[in-house]
């Protein structure tokens, strides 16, 4: 709980740096390696790794980890398949996920034998967010009234309500133990379902097509910027951060900083750096 939920101090900021930035420079590094095959850039590589595995890791999450191996995968889809996907790596990327989710769960969660580990990584990979979702709709309204927004983020509280930790208030509902404990967990589930606790059935309407709408807008906009190694990391990086609107709320894209502060970031070196990076204007590679 200390560090994640309940972490003293400005854990965004720590986020930010320590697995959005960090996972950036792993991924621009890789595609430079795999692009010119310098010993520098993959020692840098190598480094960053390194960072991106501790601090992925240091609070026993699996998921990051694993989402990071496919991330690599991904870069090397794009540098050297020009983003078409072959079945043999994509096994080989499955498979190295699913033995790294083994280890884990029999290390970080005591899962006894390699099978109990396979069912536990298979059930939280294919069910744990659609199991989630049953709750929020027992969690809301019988037992909590529709929020009409209260879920939604308050910047240093400017707006007129006060913010309502959706997530770990239904954690705490589904697990009254474990709060009791001192415990401070989180529920996620999929973006719909803190629509619903907002707004009912009707919040479930416009917003979602409006979300599918920023998601076009905003890889067009990526699109446009010139190829180079540092975009190639960008745009793995955006794969797997709105691929968790699969598995988290919405409120969590509302007031994205880690998207704006690296978007920002990539077209201020992109634009200092545009002859060094020997970038050239066109569409950038993306996975078919």
């Amino acid at each position: 709980s200390e560090m994640g939920n309940n972490f003293s101090g400005k854990y965004h900021w720590y986020s930010l740096f320590m697995h959005d930035v960090a996972k950036l420079v792993a991924f621009s590094f890789f595609a430079q390696w795999r692009l010119t095959k310098k010993k520098l850039a993959g020692f840098m590589f190598f480094l960053s790794f390194l960072l991106v595995a501790f601090s992925t890791l240091m609070a026993t999450e699996k998921a990051p980890f694993a989402w990071f191996i496919l991330g690599l995968f991904l870069v090397h889809t794009i540098v050297k398949n020009r983003g078409r996907i072959r079945v043999g790596g994509a096994l080989f990327s499955i498979g190295l996920m699913l033995a790294f989710l083994i280890l884990a769960y029999q290390v970080f969660m005591g899962s006894g034998d390699a099978l109990a580990a396979v069912q536990h990584a298979f059930s939280r990979a294919l069910t744990g967010s659609t199991g989630s979702s049953y709750f929020y709709l027992e969690f809301v309204p019988d037992q909590q009234g529709f929020l009409l927004g209260r879920s939604f983020p308050n910047p240093a509280g400017i707006l007129p309500f006060e913010h309502f930790r959706l997530t770990v208030e239904l954690m705490q509902w589904r697990f009254p133990a474990e709060a009791r404990s001192g415990i401070v967990g989180s529920s996620p589930s999929v973006f719909w379902t803190e629509l619903y606790a907002n707004f009912g059935w009707f919040g479930l309407l416009i917003p979602a097509v409006f979300v599918g709408f920023m998601l076009a807008v905003l890889d067009f906009f990526v699109n446009t910027i010139c190829i180079s190694p540092i975009v190639v990391g960008l745009n793995v990086w955006l794969l797997l951060h709105f691929k968790s609107l699969a598995t988290s709320g919405i409120s969590n894209y509302i007031v994205d900083m880690p998207l704006w502060v690296l978007v920002a970031l990539v077209l201020l070196i992109t634009l200092m750096c545009r002859r060094k990076l020997g970038c050239r204007s066109g569409k950038t590679l993306v996975v078919s």
